[in-house]
């Protein structure tokens, strides 16, 4: 066997054959269940969002109202009082809310505050009920304490812990 030339054994092999690439479909049902509950999630915080947007329309309609009333306003008194009752309105029902005036009307506009805000904006409200019956037209520093305490009011005011007012 001498004479016979010796072949190369690593020649005999063959090459490895490397896998396919693993495909990202279809999806193990993990990936699935997290999909799913991601849109769930989604769409739940969409529908949040939306009915806040929707709950605070009136709140916005009478901030932009309110930025229109001046100290030289027609009898800006009134007007800002029917602002704020416009405003109770599109979150209370008509029944309870319409015929409130004078002690209740202040009242109700206390109870919708948060007690540690109600302190500071309950004086130029109560003086906003007295103005709108003085004949007299009243002076810019009244103007700005009133407005003041109405911007407060339609910025802090909730209205969802008073059952008594609610829509039925």
């Amino acid at each position: 066997m001498q004479g016979v030339p010796q072949q190369d054994p690593l020649a005999q092999l063959n090459d490895i054959h490397t896998p396919t690439d693993v495909s990202y479909w279809p999806l193990d049902w993990g990936w699935w269940l997290v999909i799913a509950l991601a849109t769930v999630v989604l769409i739940a915080l969409a529908v949040v969002v939306v009915r806040k947007h929707r709950h605070q329309r009136a709140r916005r309609m009478a901030q932009q109202e309110l930025a229109t009333i001046t100290a030289d306003s027609e009898n800006w008194p009134a007007r800002l009082n029917a602002l704020l009752k416009r405003m109770a309105l599109a979150y209370c029902s008509q029944e309870s809310v319409a015929s409130l005036h004078g002690e209740k009307w202040q009242q109700f506009l206390q109870e919708t505050l948060p007690p540690s805000r109600a302190k500071t904006i309950m004086p130029g409200l109560s003086r906003l009920a007295d103005l709108r019956y003085q004949a007299l037209p009243p002076d810019n520093n009244e103007f700005t304490a009133v407005h003041q305490s109405c911007r407060e009011w339609v910025k802090r005011a909730r209205f969802s812990h008073l059952e008594e007012y609610q829509h039925v």
